[in-house]
């Protein structure tokens, strides 16, 4: 137990330090032109992504759909800040974690299709996958991150990220860190992987040409990638992580999320370490950054290498969900979470089901919207019922949590503003 003198010492050190540090970290990106595109319906919404904008020390883009119509897609900042290159109109980026979205949309049309189920033993499409006690593993165990799979235990290249065959090995020999479906892990790469496979093994393709051949002819703006092409290189934006001071001032703006995080860290063997940094040669808490290697750009990395704009992203939830190629019982099934359980690897709770993770919705309390953060402060709201998609994406990460507060202030505002149109 934490005593209120202690509480009372470590708030003022918090305070004290964070403002030398604010100090310390002067405006990081003097570039405040706001570009691109509003509708009548949100014209208060680029006020506030100006202020957003002045804290980036890189780019950002924010997006907005409402029932497939594209209502806002504004941009600023720069695509490489090193090179003076400046984020343009179609400016693609890597979006990390907001890819396992797309995986997940993919895994639901398959659903409604009937080629799968949420209950599928994964040994049914695949007999390989029994071995080590992962016989009993669903479909749900791996989408919901109980599958213990959070490394295959074995050393990957990216040539080896590439070979179906040897995946397909590697994945079957892997032993679970922990009873398939006892715990909850965040599979910060593995999840694709696997998935990858399963959806191989279903329909002939990867997930990556599925997307391609499937998915994106049907969708009005096709910027959205799991493999990028090489003729699109050129548009993608150099990411950058957040300085270490700046990683230091985010938890000293918050000192007992940091002593939470600390000791949910020790208390779960600091599995997050191993979680975080496989397979290596895609390891982020380096002191480089793999995701911006071009080999790295093609690969298909269905967990965390989807490239694209925003625009591309946000145009290609908003036709998950309001064309037919969801059934209405798969679209009532997954706007709602399954569970709110402890995640060992991210050290907090989290609202999950069906590949998805949740936040409850921002004017009605009783409700849920999809909702994604993805490293670096990335996002992407999903509200099926009422048809709206939010997309955030910047290549100049974050650390921790800031810039959500920044973003749940637009949020409220984006939803407030379309009440009046549901």
């Amino acid at each position: 137990m934490i005593s209120n003198t202690f509480r009372t010492k470590l708030l003022f050190f918090a305070t004290v330090i964070g403002i030398l540090l604010k100090l310390y970290i002067k405006n990081p990106n003097p570039a405040e032109d706001v570009k691109g595109y509003t509708s009548d319906e949100l014209k208060n919404i680029p006020q506030h992504f100006k202020k957003l904008l002045y804290t980036e020390r890189e780019g950002v883009s924010l997006t907005v759909y409402f029932k497939n119509r594209l209502l806002l897609h504004l941009y600023g900042g720069y695509a490489d800040k090193e090179s003076n290159r400046l984020w343009e109109n179609d400016t693609h980026t890597v979006v990390f974690s907001l890819t396992k979205a797309v995986t997940s949309m993919i895994i639901s049309k398959l659903v409604s299709e009937g080629k799968l189920s949420y209950d599928t033993k994964i040994t049914d499409i695949w007999s390989g996958y029994k071995k080590e006690n992962k016989g009993n593993t669903t479909l749900r165990h791996i989408l919901d991150h109980e599958a213990g799979l959070i490394s295959f235990g074995s050393s990957l290249t990216i040539d080896d990220m590439n070979d179906d065959e040897k995946m397909i090995k590697v994945i079957e020999d892997a032993k679970p860190f922990w009873p398939v479906g006892s715990a909850i892990g965040y599979h910060a790469i593995t999840r694709g992987f696997i998935l990858n496979q399963i959806v191989r093994k279903v329909t002939g393709k990867s997930i990556g040409n599925y997307l391609k051949e499937e998915i994106s002819p049907n969708v009005e703006n096709k910027d959205f990638y799991i493999g990028l092409p090489k003729d699109k290189e050129e548009n993608v934006a150099r990411v950058v992580n957040p300085h270490m001071i700046e990683s230091i001032y985010d938890w000293a703006c918050r000192p007992l999320a940091f002593i939470k995080v600390l000791y949910n860290y020790f208390k779960y063997n600091r599995i997050s370490d191993v979680a975080s940094n496989y397979p290596e040669p895609l390891a982020i808490m380096k002191n480089f950054m793999p995701y911006n290697n071009p080999k790295v750009h093609r690969l298909e990395i269905p967990s965390a290498g989807g490239i694209g704009s925003s625009s591309g992203l946000g145009s290609l939830m908003s036709y998950f969900i309001t064309s037919n190629v969801l059934s209405p019982e798969v679209k009532k099934t997954i706007s709602n979470p399954l569970s709110y359980k402890d995640d060992m690897v991210l050290v907090n709770k989290i609202y999950r089901g069906y590949g998805f993770s949740y936040d409850k919705h921002p004017l009605n309390s009783e409700k849920f919207i999809i909702s994604f953060l993805a490293n670096g402060m990335q996002v992407l709201d999903i509200d099926i019922e009422n048809e709206i998609v939010i997309c955030l994406v910047r290549n100049g990460l974050r650390p921790g949590i800031q810039g959500h507060a920044q973003y749940l202030t637009i949020r409220q505002e984006i939803f407030k503003s379309l009440s009046e149109y549901i």
